[in-house]
């Protein structure tokens, strides 16, 4: 506000500009102070120290759940592939997720029914009566696995061409056909690997032509050939939460076309042998353990396989035990890892405290079952701070 010089010499003569003066110091200065005093407060004001809840540790009355691995060791899938073929795909006898075994009809292609048979190697030429060789013995091992009449030795003979003849007129879709002096044809089969598979795929098109020979026809689901429990971590799974590392001694199933190379150079895993009364299983599922009790029994395998995860090689699994002597509850949240990866709690004795390892062995819904030098008057901290969180 201006106020002209004439208006100054009124206010003075009238008493005021004292009283206008002092209005200005105090609108300065009222602002400064107050900006002053909370400066100065809030430079004296400190956060107490959060209180650390101590709660008392109870000897475990429940069943131990510990979490572990079922380390996998799988087969790839097989491929069969198509022999010589002509004609047109009639029929197909055999669809995805039924089990192929040697012997049995996979299809009907240009009037033959032809086979799936796992020989020692696939059949290469036609055989007649006089040849030799040992895929003329390996004709008379398939003959009479098939049921049929068969010949001995690795020569072609009468006795090969009799059980030959029942073979392709169990296999022609022609009545009548001629059968005298049969000679053998190798396009009748498919060459399958194994002697049974699961089929994950069928390539084979009703109405259409045969396929060309050497063109895929079917894949095999994997395989599991070992399964072995583990608390190691496969690559790309995440390992069992909580538990230590012993010292001692294919849907959520697989994609049906999915096919996984050979895993004969697998590293091996570090086994875990199970307690005598632990009883195995995944979300719900009973799992059976051989004699050793750190593998699952064969029977169990298929059941793995769907629950196998695609990609991975390990499924994770419960070890369900009765309550055993020195465990004891804790809060999940108790359990620290010290720098030197030892699983531990703060315990309170009285009114000393100190930094104590455990073993954790399970858990009991949001509690941890752990064992080590505690007693039941024993309390622990939940959720220690990091300053306290340190033992050898």
């Amino acid at each position: 506000m201006t106020v002209p010089r004439n208006g100054l010499t009124r206010l003075a003569r009238a008493g005021r500009l004292p009283l206008l003066l002092f209005g200005l110091v105090l609108w300065v200065a009222v602002p400064a102070v107050a900006v002053w005093l909370l400066q100065h407060r809030a430079d004296s004001v400190t956060l107490a120290d959060p209180q650390t809840v101590y709660v008392e540790v109870q000897a475990n009355t429940a069943a131990v759940v510990q979490e572990v691995n079922i380390s996998l060791r799988l087969e790839g899938g097989a491929t069969v592939l198509a022999p010589a073929l002509t004609g047109i795909v009639e029929q197909l006898l055999v669809q995805p997720g039924q089990t192929l075994t040697s012997g049995q009809p996979l299809a009907v292609i240009g009037g033959m029914t032809r086979l799936a048979v796992n020989s020692e190697r696939p059949f290469a030429r036609p055989l007649a009566v006089g040849d030799k060789g040992p895929d003329v013995a390996m004709l008379h091992a398939t003959l009479t696995s098939l049921g049929y009449s068969s010949g001995a030795g690795s020569t072609y003979s009468q006795a090969t061409a009799r059980g030959v003849a029942q073979l392709q007129k169990a296999v022609s879709q022609v009545p009548g056909g001629d059968t005298s002096g049969a000679s053998f044809d190798p396009n009748w089969f498919f060459y399958l690997p194994a002697g049974e598979v699961v089929v994950a795929t069928n390539e084979l098109v009703l109405g259409a032509p045969a396929p060309a020979a050497g063109e895929p026809v079917l894949t095999a689901r994997r395989s599991v050939t070992e399964a072995t429990l583990t608390l190691e971590q496969d690559a790309g799974d995440q390992a069992p939460a909580g538990v230590e590392q012993p010292t001692g001694p294919d849907t959520s199933a697989p994609s049906p076309a999915e096919v996984t190379p050979p895993e004969a150079d697998a590293q091996p895993v570090q086994s875990f042998t199970a307690p005598a009364d632990a009883q195995l299983a995944v979300n719900g599922t009973p799992l059976e353990l051989v004699e050793d009790r750190a593998h699952v029994a064969p029977a169990s395998f298929p059941a793995l396989l769907e629950l196998l995860e695609p990609g991975s090689r390990t499924v994770g699994a419960q070890l369900t035990t009765a309550p055993g002597p020195g465990e004891f509850s804790v809060p999940a949240a108790a359990i620290f890892t010290s720098q030197t990866g030892n699983s531990c709690v703060l315990a309170r004795r009285g009114t000393a405290t100190a930094a104590e390892r455990v073993v954790v062995v399970g858990n009991t819904f949001d509690r941890a079952v752990v064992t080590g030098d505690l007693t039941d008057d024993v309390t622990v901290a939940v959720s220690p701070p990091a300053r306290d969180r340190t033992c050898a």
